[in-house]
C-alpha cells in the first residue's frame, strides 16, 4: 500500500496489474450485460459442473432436479440496473482509477519518505 501512495517502480506495476484485473472483470461484465440486453447470444452453458458419478438413472435424476439457470434474464437489482449493470460500472471505474495512478505513480504530490 505504501508503494501505491508513495509511487516508484512497484507501486506503478502493482496498480498497472490491479488495473488489469478489473479491466478484464469489465470485459465479462460487457459481454454478460449484452446477452441481457440480447445484443448477442451468450455461452450455451450457464451452469456449474455436474457429478456424474454413479449409474446413468442416477446422473439423470440430478441433471432433472438441477435448477435451470437463464443467462439471458435481466433481473433489477438496484435503481434498475442488475447486478451485472453494477459490475461493470464498478469495475470500469476501478480499472481506470488504477490506470491512472500507474501513470502518475501514486498520490500526486505524495513524497518518499527519506
Amino acid at each position: 500500500a505504501a508503494y501505491l501512495l508513495w509511487g516508484g517502480p512497484a507501486g506503478r506495476a502493482l496498480a498497472g496489474l490491479t488495473a488489469l484485473g478489473f479491466a478484464v472483470g469489465a470485459g465479462i461484465a460487457v459481454m454478460h450485460t449484452g446477452v441481457e440486453f440480447g445484443w448477442w447470444e451468450g455461452v450455451t452453458s450457464c451452469s456449474g459442473g455436474l457429478d456424474l458419478g454413479g449409474s446413468t438413472e442416477d446422473v439423470l435424476a440430478r441433471i432433472r432436479e438441477a435448477p435451470v439457470v437463464r443467462c439471458d434474464a435481466r433481473e433489477s437489482f438496484l435503481l434498475g440496473l442488475s447486478m451485472t449493470n453494477w459490475n461493470l460500472l464498478a469495475s470500469a471505474g476501478l480499472a481506470a482509477a488504477f490506470g491512472r495512478a500507474a501513470q502518475v505513480g501514486g498520490r500526486a504530490g505524495a513524497r518518499s519518505p527519506a
